[in-house]
């Protein structure tokens, strides 16, 4: 499986998810519908409840075999927004389900293709 049809799952993330709020310092989370953010907030999700724990890894190798050129500053941008999400949502937000419905096939998907 290559790598741009396991990001393109991706698309159904940022269809059924949205983070715009006052305070993100990324334009990507300033965005309505971002693939980024679907993607960062399943890192943060997955690293931070224990279900995926190297999924920052997965993603920034991931990034590196698709041959993105993504900054360093973006991208610690998008993963200290994503962080700002996560705390945000402590309490009333259900990263259980989100995981399991939305994330974890992706990063499955990405671990693979990396390991290919």
């Amino acid at each position: 499986m290559n790598m741009k049809a396991v990001l393109a799952g991706t698309l159904l993330l940022s269809s059924s998810f949205n983070a715009v709020a006052a305070g993100y310092i990324s334009d990507e989370f300033n965005t309505p519908g971002s693939q980024a953010v679907a993607i960062y907030t399943c890192a943060v999700t997955g690293t931070e409840k224990g279900f995926e724990p190297e999924a920052f890894d997965i993603l920034r190798s991931a990034f590196q075999q698709r041959g993105a050129n993504m900054k360093s500053r973006q991208a610690a941008n998008l993963k200290a927004d994503a962080y700002r999400w996560y705390e945000s949502e402590q309490g009333h937000f259900d990263f259980e389900s989100y995981w399991h419905s939305q994330c974890a096939l992706v990063f499955d998907r990405m671990a693979r293709a990396l390991n290919a």
